[in-house]
């Protein structure tokens, strides 16, 4: 049960960012895409930067739950399931990045108003 509330928690965290980064960007993206800038450019180094802060937050979600609730688990296999997490925080991150996904053919509804 702890393990589902985990990887719930990092789907949470990727879907929140995620979000987040879509409505905070929204006059920056369109204000590229009126000047016929492509996306290529623009994307991967805010891709990887949620994907840094996903990681902290994964890291951290770990460290405070392994606090309170002793994992008998070596240092391996918690590395392991910070990595779990933060795959599970990314595919939470792509449902609200569909650019991301795609290519730049899709883009996300929020940014077609």
């Amino acid at each position: 049960m702890l393990l589902f509330l985990l990887a719930f928690s990092a789907i949470c965290f990727g879907i929140v960012n995620a979000a987040r980064e879509v409505v905070k960007e929204k006059a920056i993206y369109l204000h590229e895409q009126r000047l016929c800038v492509r996306p290529g450019p623009y994307l991967p180094p805010r891709w990887l930067s949620s994907v840094f802060f996903l990681l902290l937050q994964s890291l951290t979600l770990v460290v405070l739950v392994s606090l309170k609730i002793s994992f008998e688990l070596d240092a391996g296999a918690l590395s392991a399931l910070v990595g779990i997490l933060l795959l599970g925080a990314v595919s939470g991150a792509l449902i609200w990045r569909p650019h991301l996904r795609s290519g730049g053919i899709l883009r996300p509804s929020i940014l077609q108003s």
